[in-house]
Order: C-alpha cells, then structure tokens, then sequence
C-alpha cells in the first residue's frame, strides 16, 4: 500500500512502529471541497479531530479558519501564528481564566453556551471597559435526523435550549457589556447522507431567521455546525457534497433574501476534513491460539486509537483494517488482533478475515486521521507515544517523534530537506 507515492513498509522501515501516517493531499482535497461548498459558506476546522500543529499549520495555510475548544488548542492557535480574527471559540465548560485568555488573545467569535456564562463574561467586559460580541449555541427543539451522534435537540449539556430564547435576549437588554451577533446549532456528527446535513441546515436558517425577526437582532453570522461524516463499516456511504453544494446554492440565497443580509455561514468540519487522511500502522509481535481463536498481538492498541476497539459504543464494529504488506491478498482467515495493554479491552479488532498473517507484518487501521492519538487514554500503561508522520507525494516528514506525551514541534514541508539530511 502507498501512501502518496511512498511505499508504507519502506516508510515504516525508516520510521517505525506504532505510527499513524497522514496523507497531506488527502487533507489538501477536502480542505478544497469544504470551502468550494458555497461562496457564503465559510469553514472552520475543529482542532479536536486531530490538534497535531503541524496538521493544523498546513489546514490553515489552505484556507480554512480554526475551531478551538481548550486553552492548549488556543496554544497551538498562537504556536502558529493564526490570526484571532479566524478563530472561533467554544465548549460547555469555559473557566474564568479560559475566558480571559481567549478574549486578551483577541478571538472574534467567542461562542457562549449557558446564561451563567453570558454573565460572566459580562462582568469581564465591564471589568475592562468594553462591549464584547458573542454568538449564542442553541439546544433546538428537534434533534438531528440521521446522526451517529446526537448533540442537541434532547436534554444536553451543550448550549440554552432553543425555548429559553425569550430569556437569552431579555437577560442581553439587562446586560451592558455583551452584544449577541451570531447563532450556533451543532445536531449530531458522523452524518453520511446529503438531505439529512440539509434539513439540518434548513432548520438552523429558519431558527436564525426567527431571531433576527422576532427580537430584532443583526446577525454577523449563523453557524450550522456540521457533523459531515466518513464511511468507516460496511454498507456505509461517501457523503455527496455535489448534492450538498447544489441544494445550499438554493437554500442559502433564499434565506438570505428572507432576512434582508448577506449574513455569513459557518460551517464546522473536523472528521470530514482528516479522517481518511490517516493510517494508524502497528507490527505483528506474536501469533497464538487461544481456544480455538488465532490472535494476533500487536506493537499499538487502543491507548492509541480507543475508537478502534469500540470504546464508548454498545456495538462493537470492526474499523477498515489491511495488513498493509500484503495489501491486495485475498483475506482467508479469521483474527482477533490485540494490543500490549494488560487489558481484555485493548482488542483493535474481533473475528476480522485478513490474508495469512505473519510475525513482522503490517496491520493498517484506515480512516484513522481524526479522533485517534488525542482522543485515547495514551497515558494508560505509559507507554511511549507512536511516531505521526505527513506525507505528500513523494517527500515526508515526521511531525511528532514516538516520545513521552508532549506537544510537538511543528513541521513544515520546506523543511523536508533538512529532515531528510538529518
């Protein structure tokens, strides 16, 4: 198997294993479709799906804006020089010091999500002496239709729910030094079919249209979210942004002429821009039996990549996997494959038909660029960290050393030679 050009066990050779591998050009191509969507359309990558600041350099040198939800994302923010003017950011649980040090870096869209938090950020506008705009998560009354995931339209710590809106605007008249200028709705996540992501959108312009007429707000933007998902089990389908970029074409022009502004859309987009970027590589260490079941015992597990043995989901699902040095044989026998955890639970995948596997071979887990390194328990066992590493077309660099848990330094391409020399 190639990643860009590069052959994946002559890479692994120089680098080795665990590693999680990421194809920048893939990255580069949904960076590309996301902002082609519409032109009134603007997209902001969510640094959760992968925080890596050399991931997040190269995502926000093809356009896009930065969706951060933590100080240490606000770190990486200003690690790489990102203008706060392309900033938005957001979380349920924001302390006073968060606040302060979003506001003192001067993030535009700062987005609050209980009344609670909109006094107090009240209170630090009065304390300096200014007027602070912000944009209000709503919890709407219906939640998403097709979502792996459902955020909002049920009981959910994210946002006010929508039938508090009355409240939200009367404690804004009550309050001097906060100003709201935009709406945000998140649905759900993981969504794989078009119409689904549109009704989704219709409802949050129709809740944005309700605001501006009903309590007389201008708007500098609507925020739909996002939730746009990749196919990772079988029967699963490729989410058609044709489809989506045809019916927005429509919609947004409507609502636009309904509300009498050009008002901005954001959209939100972690999953989709980097998951199928990433191969998250381990080495075959050991082949047994065990009552009547061959498994196979691998250098990585799921401390690296917890979504990978199911953590979290009632239903246990195997992700894409390939032994990657036999990439096109024909899967023949049925494995578990286990990691180095002293854990029944660190289990990457059960009862998976794969080709002949050997000692030293290589077991790919697909689709593994978002929520992988940064969303498992990597400090469970301290074991070291694997090697990440970005690949375009023929040149690669590696943009977090397989160390103890640390941020890394970031990477650029125009550094390749240098990595390479050294």
């Amino acid at each position: 198997m190639k990643i860009g050009n590069i052959e994946c066990d002559d890479l692994v050779e120089k680098v080795g294993t665990p590693a999680y591998i990421y194809d920048a050009d893939i990255i580069k191509n949904q960076v590309e479709r996301l902002n082609s969507l519409h032109k009134d359309v603007q997209l902001f990558y969510s640094l959760k799906a992968n925080p890596n600041p050399s991931i997040v350099k190269f995502i926000y040198s093809l356009g896009a804006n930065l969706e951060i939800c933590s100080l240490k994302e606000l770190e990486i923010v200003e690690k790489i020089n990102a203008s706060p003017e392309r900033v938005l950011y957001l979380g349920p649980g924001k302390t006073e010091k968060e606040i302060r040090r979003v506001l003192e870096y001067g993030v535009k869209y700062f987005i609050i999500e209980s009344l609670q938090e909109m006094k107090k950020i009240n209170e630090i506008g009065e304390e300096k002496g200014r007027e602070i705009k912000v944009g209000v998560r709503l919890n709407p009354s219906v939640s998403a239709k097709g979502s792996k995931l459902t955020m909002g339209g049920k009981p959910r710590q994210f946002g006010i729910d929508e039938e508090q809106l009355s409240e939200i605007f009367a404690l804004e008249t009550s309050l001097k030094n906060v100003k709201i200028v935009g709406i945000h709705v998140y649905n759900g996540t993981r969504i794989l079919a078009s119409d689904v992501f549109i009704e989704n959108t219709s409802h949050v312009l129709n809740l944005a249209k309700k605001v501006i007429k009903e309590y007389q707000v201008d708007l500098e933007f609507v925020d739909i979210g996002g939730g746009m998902g990749i196919p990772y089990f079988p029967n699963e389908s490729t989410l058609d942004l044709e489809d989506i970029s045809k019916k927005l074409s429509e919609l947004i022009p409507i609502f636009h002429k309904e509300v009498g502004a050009k008002i901005p859309i954001f959209l939100e987009s972690g999953r989709y821009v980097v998951g199928e970027s990433g191969v998250y590589v381990t080495e075959v260490l050991y082949k047994k039996i065990s009552k009547n079941f061959e498994f196979l015992t691998v250098d990585g597990g799921t401390h690296h990549h917890m979504a990978a043995g199911g953590m979290g989901n009632a239903l246990k699902k195997n992700f894409p996997i390939k032994v990657l040095n036999k990439y096109d044989e024909e899967p023949e026998i049925e494995y578990y494959i286990s990691g180095p955890l002293c854990t029944p639970n660190d289990l990457i995948a059960k009862k998976i038909k794969l080709p002949q596997t050997q000692t030293g071979d290589l077991i790919g887990i697909l689709n593994a660029g978002a929520y992988g390194l940064t969303a498992s328990p990597v400090l469970f066992l301290s074991h070291y960290l694997p090697v990440e590493v970005l690949v375009q077309q023929d040149n690669y660099m590696v943009i977090r050393e397989n160390t103890e848990y640390d941020s890394p330094d970031i990477r650029e391409f125009q550094e390749v030679e240098e990595v390479l020399n050294t």
